[in-house]
């Protein structure tokens, strides 16, 4: 690989990581939801732990009791999520509110 190529991709990693700050901030914040973020192309190289995790109250118990109910490991990445995997977690985040 080239510098210029290796350069390129170090740039674009570091657009993906900013994107991936950006939608963690945008959940804390209540401006995105979880549905919406679930189907963000963007949030698809995030483990579904760590996109939950951005929900206020939502912590390390709790998130991992809900992976273990859904039968989703902890290192499943949002990409490859299946979408009645999807709509189990809206559907659980919604049951379960606070």
């Amino acid at each position: 690989m080239s510098r210029e190529q290796a350069m390129n991709a170090l740039a674009n990693a570091n657009k993906i990581r900013l994107k991936m700050v950006r939608i963690r901030a945008d959940i804390k914040d209540g401006k995105l939801s979880i549905e919406n973020a679930l189907n963000d192309p963007d949030a698809g190289s995030m483990t579904v732990y760590r996109l939950v995790r951005s929900k206020p109250h939502w912590g390390k118990t709790r998130i991992s009791k809900m992976l273990t109910v859904l039968h989703i490991g902890h290192l499943r990445m949002v990409r490859d999520l299946t979408p009645s995997q999807r709509r189990e977690i809206v559907e659980y985040l919604n049951a379960n509110r606070h």
